[in-house]
Parts: structure tokens; sequence; C-alpha cells
């Protein structure tokens, strides 16, 4: 015999949970790249766990005018393609005995670029640092 169509007013059966996809393989945990900084009033240097070493002058240098800009193709240059276009750039040399110079807005962007440029030569990929140490 078959078997009586069900009610409209009959609860619907409960659908069963579906098994739940297996979490995402863990990331290998990434290794910390240690880095020693040397921000010197001539050249500063970096040192990096990754076996990075790189010495680059201490200068920062942006383009007197639009003539410039478009030699140089670029918004700054620093180290030794600074000094090799001096004539052409405003150049700061932002670091004198270990503090910053004049502490102009310029000296303190000047110090910022050169970290940034450090940083990217050592090999980091993070945009800041998360730790910091300092000595005199």
């Amino acid at each position: 015999m078959a078997t009586p169509p069900a009610h409209p007013r009959t609860p619907k059966p409960k659908a069963t949970a579906k098994p739940k996809a297996a979490p995402p393989p863990a990331r290998p945990p990434q290794t910390p790249l240690y880095m020693g900084i040397d921000l010197g009033t001539s050249r500063s240097s970096v040192v990096a766990s990754n076996g990075a070493r790189h010495v680059i002058e201490s200068y920062v240098g942006w383009p007197v005018d639009a003539i410039a800009r478009r030699v140089v193709n670029k918004p700054f240059l620093i180290g030794r393609e600074a000094l090799d276009n001096r004539l052409m750039l405003d150049l700061h040399r932002p670091l004198e005995a270990g503090y910053i110079k004049e502490g102009s807005d310029k000296d303190i962007e000047a110090v910022q670029e050169l970290l940034r440029h450090l940083l990217t030569l050592a090999g980091s990929s993070m945009p800041t640092p998360r730790g910091l140490a300092c000595m005199p």
C-alpha cells in the first residue's frame, strides 16, 4: 500500500548539517628579519639576518625644478645617486653627530626616506618595523 501524502501543515524534516570544511593548512611560521641600522653623518649602513649588508651615503635630494624632475625621473634621489646629480637637486645631509641637523620639515622627511631606503635594501617587506631599539 502507498503512503498517504503529507498534510500541508506537517513540519518538514530538518536538513542534516553539512560537514564542516577542514580548516586551511597552517602557514609556516615566518622567521623574523633582524636588522641593525647605523645612521651616520656621511654614511649610513644596514645589516640584516638574511645576509644583506649595505652602506650608502647619507644624502637625500629633491629636484629643484620641472626640468630637473624630468631629467632624474624620480621624486627624490638617495646616496651616491643624489651626489652624482647634486647640481639638479635640493640636497640634504640631514644628520649631524647622531641627531637630525636642523629639525626642518625637509630634514625630517630626508631621514624618513633614508630609513625607508635602508629597510628596502635589507629586504624588509613590512611597511613599518614592529620593534625598534635606538642607541646614541
